[in-house]
Formats: structure tokens, sequence, C-alpha cells
């Protein structure tokens, strides 16, 4: 703080620097008196102005953080002067272990009641339950849709029988919308092309293929504007499956390429249904198109679950909720003491 402290000093040796100067006179009487009357009222200013100088000096070193510069990084890193207390409990390996067994278990009872709580709530049979099958759709009606503009469903289910049956399924999709957005927040909906099925019974696949996200605007009159998106997808099922039967990525990949590109889904689904009856056992295509809901807002919430696991069983204040007595204690070291002003903006880190 010497350069603030010399600022202040320079400022107090020239705080009467502006004043009308008083010729020196030494006649005496009371020329002489006035002289040193005016003197005397500008010492006193001049150890008043000392005086607090010196005080906001002092204040000044109390409060405002110690500084250091970092010459690798070439900044200047403030740092606070408060420093927190630190726990006098000392970690052992055998602690350590028995911490990491309390973790697994808790995070094992966390994920099993996300689980269980959030699947019951919505049950996945309901998703398969309301589901719209296009597969018979109008052509024009079909051409429309895939090629990305708005459709109503009237424009692609046009036969009267078939059309009052797709206004059912579409109000079951409806319901089951509106109960996933209340408990969940949001709902997606899909439109999938070809179901298909390989394996054996004990290890039996039933997926769609080829994957469109979708948009539907419930209309007033019972029908629907479908729209979807241009993008396609295959489903990570199939990919992981062609994989484990040692398909080459690369042949995966361009076939992914054809999906985002001008071929459609039938272009797309004949080379992945080629690829899949050469490689999967017990192959087995149906060319269907759904619509519905195929993802459950729940298994998307226990897949960011299970990818910040390693960040559970590390967190010193997840342990101590799950009842680590030795976190709890460190954790209850006191914070340091309030700072009643503002901290420099250098030392806030993580703000703007």
């Amino acid at each position: 703080m010497s350069f603030f402290f010399k600022r202040n000093k320079d400022t107090s040796e020239n705080s009467h620097e502006g004043e009308p100067r008083v010729p020196s006179r030494d006649h005496g009487g009371a020329d002489s008196s006035a002289d040193d009357s005016v003197r005397a009222r500008t010492d006193e200013r001049n150890i008043s102005t000392d005086a607090h100088s010196a005080r906001l000096h002092i204040h000044s070193s109390e409060q405002m953080p110690a500084h250091s510069y970092d010459s690798q990084a070439g900044i200047t890193r403030w740092r606070a002067s408060a420093t927190r207390p630190t726990a006098s409990h000392e970690s052992t390996p055998g602690d350590e272990t028995v911490r990491r067994a309390s973790m697994a278990h808790a995070y094992q009872a966390w994920h099993h009641e996300v689980e269980t709580a959030e699947c019951s709530t919505v049950p996945p049979d309901m998703l398969r339950s309301a589901m719209l099958d296009l597969t018979q759709a109008h052509p024009t009606g079909a051409a429309q849709l895939f090629s990305g503009s708005p459709t109503l469903l009237s424009s692609l289910v046009r036969e009267e029988r078939s059309y009052r049956h797709a206004c059912a399924q579409l109000e079951r999709l409806h319901n089951l919308a509106r109960k996933l957005t209340d408990v969940f927040g949001y709902v997606h909906f899909s439109l999938t092309a070809g179901q298909a099925s390989w394996g054996n019974e004990n290890s039996a696949e039933n997926v769609p293929l080829v994957i469109r996200s979708a948009r539907i605007a419930f209309l007033a009159d019972g029908d629907a504007k479908i729209t979807v998106d241009p993008a396609m997808a295959i489903n990570q099922r199939a990919i992981d499956a062609l994989t484990q039967a040692g398909v080459a990525r690369y042949d995966i990949n361009r076939i992914q390429d054809h999906a985002n590109g001008a071929d459609g889904f039938d272009g797309v689904l004949a080379q992945l249904v080629a690829l899949c009856h050469d490689h999967l056992s017990d192959f087995s295509y149906e060319p269907q198109i759904l619509l519905g809901c195929f993802t459950h807002p729940a298994d998307m919430l226990i897949k960011d679950f299970e990818a910040v696991k390693p960040l559970i069983e590390d967190s010193q204040i997840l342990s101590a909720i799950a009842g680590n007595e030795q976190d709890c204690a460190k954790l209850a070291a006191p914070l340091p003491a309030a700072r009643e002003e503002d901290y420099p903006p250098e030392v806030e880190r993580g703000v703007g």
C-alpha cells in the first residue's frame, strides 16, 4: 500500500496550495500578529489533513485485499485477505475406503429412488398405447409431411373410419403429453420409420430403425398439425447391436450421412435394413411409420444422473448428506467473517 500512502501524503502537502499567499512582513505590531495567526491556522490544517490521511491509510490496509502478480500468466490476481479456517480432521486410507463404500451405496439408493419414483408416475406402457400409425397415410399428405411442411392429420388419414380411429389415438397422445408436461416439464414427439427385431427369445430387441423429431399442434376441432424435422437419426440401440456384431463404424456413419442428405426415409432404410440382415441374427423388418412419444423423460433424467456419477461419489457435500460423519465435521468449520464492503471486481470469481 506504499503507493496509496504516498499519494495521500502528496495530497496533504499540497492541500493548501490553492490558498492566497500572505506576504511576510517583519514590521512587528498588528501585521506580525496577523502573519502568526495565518501560519498557526495553516499548521493546524496540515496536521488535521495528515492525521486523516494516516487514518485512511490504516483503514485501507486493513480492508483492501492483498494482491500478487503472476508473471507466468501475465495478469494481476487479487486475493482476499480473509482465509477460511481449515478443519483439523485428517483423513486416513481406511476412512477413504469407508467413505467410497458409503457413497457407492448412497448412489445406488438414489438411482433406484429416481428410477422407481419417476417411472411409476407415467408408466412406459402409457407411451406405447398412445401412438398413431401413419403407415397407410395418403401419398399426397405423406409427401408434404416428409418434406418438413406442417401437415394436418386429416390430410394424412382421409378415409372416414380410419380418421375417427386416428383422432381417438390423437386424443390419447394429447392426454399423455399433458401428463408428461405436468410431471417432467416437457414432452418429446418423434416420427419413426421401420420396426425391426433381432436376437433370440432371451435377448430379443424390437425397436424403430430411423427417428425424426416432430412437433404437434393440437387443434380445437380434434385435428392436429404435424411437423417433422428434416434431420434423421439411426436408433442408438441398432447402432450398438451392429457395432457389437463387428460392423465398422465407418459403414454406419456413411448411412447416417445419407440420413441427413436427400435420400429420404426409403433410401436410408434400404441401406440400413441390408446391413442389419447381413450381421444381426434372426433379423426381421416391417415398414411401419409411427408418431408418438418414444423416449420417456425419466430415461433422460436417469442418463443425466448416471453421467455425473463420478462427481456425485467425489462430492464432500453429498457425502455429508449421505451421513458420512467425517465430512459432516469438515463442513461444520466456521465460515470466514463477513465483509461489510464490496470486494474489488478482480477478486470475484465466476461472475459475469
